[in-house]
């Protein structure tokens, strides 16, 4: 149960990495407090990035959907989540019950969603989730420069979800399969290993499409400074740029942004 949210800087706070984690056992707990819900001041709040670490693992979350601490929230009612588990956690909507002597009874809209569930269970069992676009999260950048390459990233997973576009989160080990995306995202990722950084160089000269930001590949994977960001001749720049507008350009067969 290490409330998972991968918005939050978990590396510091509770020495918890999912990459490394959520490469063994088959299910984890997370009551992390990322309830579904669109604020009054336009914030979409999700747990996507959850559902989503953990399937790219070939793993599944419970969450809580329904019952005590399903209902508490106006802004974020049980069939909501509901929805979201069923959307992006495959086979599995979560805890719906209650284990609490006082349990609340659950809504006729979370009882229907419910029934939608049962319905149509073998249509979502074995499934597995299909996105064009690939945003890396490299354990030294993330972990050990949170105030920017996390930050960067879920803003960068915040704009992808809200217009729209199907992605999976992915860690280091996933470099060398990005042969099934049309897109990587490098938000930040300063620190980036010799062979990652060859494993992306060949994703662009294949014809892969490549968005960065800041300061990507300037750091070796144990943070120690390059010359040069290690992908320079594939973004186009001999050093990161501070400001000014998006770089567009080819590099192989792929197309490249760079964005300061």
């Amino acid at each position: 149960n290490p409330n998972l949210n991968p918005a939050a800087n978990l590396g510091y706070r509770v020495g918890f990495d999912a990459g490394s984690m959520l490469e063994h056992g088959d299910i984890v707990w997370s009551e992390e407090p990322a309830h579904a819900s669109w604020t009054p001041d336009g914030r979409l709040v999700s747990k996507i990035r959850s559902f989503k670490a953990a399937r790219i693992m070939g793993k599944s979350i419970f969450v809580y959907t329904g019952g005590r601490y399903g209902t508490q929230d106006p802004s974020s009612p049980p069939h909501l989540r509901i929805a979201e588990a069923m959307a992006y956690n495959g086979n599995n909507i979560g805890m719906v019950g209650d284990v609490h002597p006082e349990g609340i009874e659950l809504t006729p809209q979370a009882k229907r969603y419910i029934r939608f569930f049962h319905r149509h269970n073998p249509d979502l069992a074995g499934t597995e989730p299909v996105g064009d676009v690939a945003v890396l999260r490299a354990f030294p950048a993330v972990e050990f420069n949170p105030s920017q390459a996390l930050v960067a990233a879920v803003l960068a997973e915040q704009t992808l979800i809200q217009h729209h576009l199907p992605f999976d989160i992915i860690f280091n080990r996933h470099l060398a399969n990005l042969d099934r995306y049309k897109v990587l995202v490098l938000a930040d990722q300063d620190a980036l290993s010799d062979e990652e950084v060859a494993a992306i160089r060949r994703f662009v000269e294949s014809g892969g499409g490549l968005v960065a930001t800041g300061r990507t590949s300037l750091l070796t994977g144990w943070r120690l400074k390059r010359r040069k960001p290690a992908l320079a001749d594939v973004l186009g720049i001999e050093q990161p740029l501070e400001e000014g507008s998006a770089l567009r350009r080819r590099f192989g067969r792929g197309r490249v942004v760079y964005i300061p």
